[in-house]
């Protein structure tokens, strides 16, 4: 206490000076929670590609205190249907029994069927699950249902939006050093990518 007491002062603002290292398959990080999901974005706006329908990348703020940013942007742009890219819980900890983990490293993107606050639209959810499997991309099912995302807002704005949710896994995605999978990251992008392809056939 006394040695941090002549750095900082009560109030002041500090964090954890974490380098971003990558090794192998796998990557580490600071809090990859919902960066995962901002790197994909920032991936797939890098392709250039053109899109028949209105498309719109948002790089939203305040998710864990309270779902904020997800309530300015619908007024902003009221849009038809959203596709949330986030950061998940990786369950596969040797200290967790097995029926517990959320998602695994390695197994691919993770789908979400529904979360606290939310129950993804059962058509945008077979659309995605029929896409990875058209394009034989790797994924798994989000297999617990503690936590939200945005989707969870945006359905209760206004006249509210179908979401759908797709997450990278992330080894504790809240702790100065997280870890993903690049493989899952690459898989996401991809996954991503080809639903935005697929254009209308995503909102059937």
């Amino acid at each position: 206490k006394e040695e941090a007491s002549r750095k900082v002062e009560l109030g002041d603002y500090i964090s954890f000076a974490t380098d971003f290292r990558q090794e192998n398959s796998r990557a580490t990080g600071k809090a990859f929670d919902d960066r995962a999901g901002c790197a994909v974005l920032m991936e797939v706006i890098e392709q250039e590609q053109r899109y028949e329908d209105d498309l719109y990348f948002a790089f939203l703020v305040q998710e864990e205190p309270g779902l904020r940013g997800s309530a300015v942007l619908f007024e902003q742009v009221c849009p038809d249907l959203a596709l949330v890219i986030e950061g998940t819980t990786a369950g596969d900890d040797p200290g967790l029994p097995e029926h517990q983990w959320a998602t695994r490293l390695g197994d691919g993107p993770a789908i979400t069927f529904m979360h606290r606050g939310y129950v993804v639209n059962k058509k945008i959810y077979e659309s995605i699950l029929r896409v990875a499997q058209k394009y034989d991309i790797k994924h798994q099912p989000k297999r617990r249902t503690a936590g939200g995302t945005d989707a969870a807002r945006l359905a209760k704005t206004g006249g509210g939006v179908p979401a759908g949710v797709i997450s990278v896994p992330a080894r504790y995605i809240h702790s100065p050093l997280s870890m993903i999978d690049l493989g899952d990251f690459e898989n996401t992008v991809k996954l991503v990518s080809k639903i935005l392809e697929e254009g209308e056939g995503f909102a059937r």
